[in-house]
């Protein structure tokens, strides 16, 4: 984990010099030194092991609720042949943009914002 420092206004600086970016937050978990808020920011690696573990738990998600019913199997065929003769075209993105808005509002977790 890279160590990010927070002063006490607000703006973030990791040691090195560059102009200040206004857009930078604090990272999880705060420890506070001589005036100054040491945060830990996850690596890259980090944060692609969670979304692997996510990806398995949704996996294993959609396979109970394929072996819960005929209707819920073929619900879930019918996504995955649609995802697959666009995903090419439409890119992964934008697909699940559109597959999203078939979901009930309170069923979009995990929603990061923006781009909408």
């Amino acid at each position: 984990m890279a160590l990010m420092f927070q002063e006490a206004g607000g703006s973030t600086y990791d040691g090195a010099w560059r102009p200040r970016d206004k857009t930078v937050r604090p990272a999880r978990g705060t420890l506070t030194a001589g005036g100054l808020i040491m945060t830990t920011r996850k690596s890259t690696a980090e944060t692609m092991q969670d979304m692997d573990r996510a990806a398995r738990d949704a996996a294993e998600e959609l396979e109970k609720a394929r072996l819960d019913s005929d209707e819920n199997a073929k619900a879930i065929e019918f996504v995955a042949q649609w995802w697959r003769r666009n995903y090419l075209k439409a890119g992964h993105k934008r697909l699940a943009r559109t597959l999203l808005e078939y979901a009930p509002k309170a069923q979009a977790s995990g929603h990061r914002g923006g781009g909408g």
